[in-house]
């Protein structure tokens, strides 16, 4: 069964590579890389300037649209992954463009001063940084015993 929000996405293209049943996964502690990634949300609406949320978005919602989005298909075709595994990154890399424009209208609403300029840059920032971690981390978790599952 599929369903269309992102978290379902991403499960039911674990699934498709078999990476075990949705409540297996759903069930399963995150790498810590992917937990602090995630967590940068919590802290910076909690903790921060919620402002600053809007870069942990910007990062998130426009890579795929760029041609990095684009790259990464191709890569992990190349690689054998077959399209029924890649539903999360595509639709991704087609939906985001609308949202995007809605994000850009945001930001030209929300930024009030050059402090919530630097705020939402320094979150992209972050998580650009979070989000090659989790990546490389999760790579090395294929190579390695899984300690963390």
């Amino acid at each position: 069964m599929y369903k269309i929000g992102h978290d379902d996405l991403a499960l039911n293209d674990l699934v498709y590579l078999g990476g075990g049943e949705i409540e297996q996964i759903r069930n399963a502690n995150p790498l810590p890389n992917t937990f602090a990634l995630n967590a940068l949300a919590f802290y910076q609406i909690y903790t921060q300037n919620p402002i600053g949320y809007l870069g942990y978005l910007y990062f998130l919602e426009y890579l795929p649209t760029t041609s990095s989005g684009q790259s990464y298909i191709q890569f992990l075709e190349s690689l054998g992954i077959p399209k029924e595994a890649m539903t999360f990154i595509y639709e991704h890399v087609t939906v985001d463009v609308a949202r995007n424009k809605l994000m850009d209208k945001y930001i030209d609403l929300i930024i009030q001063n050059q402090s919530d300029l630097d705020k939402i840059i320094y979150v992209v920032q972050a998580t650009g940084k979070l989000y090659v971690d989790m990546l490389l981390a999760a790579f090395e978790a294929v190579e390695k015993p899984k300690i963390f599952a």
